[in-house]
C-alpha cells in the first residue's frame, strides 16, 4: 500500500488510518491572500495546538476519503525531492487507498505555528 506522509497529526484527520484518493487539483497559494485563510487554517491545524506554516507557492490539493468515512484535503508542494512532479504521480494513483502515516520525528522544513511569536491560536483551530 502507498504511503502519504504526515508532519504533525492534524485535526483533519480524525485519527484515520487509510484514506482513498479522490480528486488531485492544483492550487497557486498566496498566502496572504484572504480567500485561503479558511482553507489554510483548516487544512494545517495541528491535534494539541498550532498549525504548519505554508508559503506562497505551487501546490497541489488532494481530497482523499478516510477509513471512518470522513473525507480531507491535504496541501502538497508541486515538485518533491529529485524533481518529481506530484501532481502527475498522484494523479496516477486516484482511486488507490494510501496508508497515513504519521512521522512527527521526521519533521520537514515547515515551521509549525507558536503563541509565542504569533498571537492567539486560530479560530479554525479552537476545539
Amino acid at each position: 500500500m502507498r504511503k502519504i506522509r504526515f508532519s504533525h497529526n492534524y485535526v483533519k484527520l480524525h485519527g484515520q488510518k487509510t484514506a482513498r484518493l479522490l480528486y488531485v487539483g492544483n492550487l497557486e497559494l498566496d498566502t496572504k491572500d484572504a480567500r485561503y485563510k479558511d482553507l489554510i487554517e483548516y487544512d494545517t491545524c495541528i491535534e494539541g495546538g498550532g498549525n504548519y506554516r505554508l508559503r506562497k507557492g505551487s501546490y497541489v490539493i488532494l481530497l482523499l476519503l478516510g477509513d471512518k468515512g470522513i473525507p480531507f484535503t491535504t496541501i502538497r508542494s508541486r515538485i518533491g525531492r529529485f524533481g518529481l512532479n506530484k501532481e502527475e504521480y498522484y494523479e496516477k494513483h486516484i482511486g488507490e487507498v494510501f496508508s497515513l502515516v504519521i512521522d512527527e520525528d521526521g519533521k520537514k522544513n515547515g515551521e509549525q505555528w507558536n503563541r509565542e511569536n504569533q498571537g492567539d491560536r486560530p479560530a479554525a483551530c479552537h476545539s
